[in-house]
């Protein structure tokens, strides 16, 4: 189990962080070169910002 600190989510501003945050906490398999609009739903991608931040 990984270890997560509140620093690590406090850390999290916007969909960039939150997939870095996936990627090197969790070790969840995502590229660096994926397109927002190839894993979000459209919902998601309003102003491109993370609405769950």
């Amino acid at each position: 189990m990984p270890q997560i600190t509140p620093h690590d989510m406090h850390n999290i501003h916007d969909f960039d962080t939150l997939l870095d945050f996936l990627r090197d906490k969790l070790q969840w398999p995502i590229t660096e070169d994926v397109a927002l609009e190839d894993i979000a739903f459209p919902r998601f991608l309003l102003d491109k910002k993370c609405v769950l931040c």
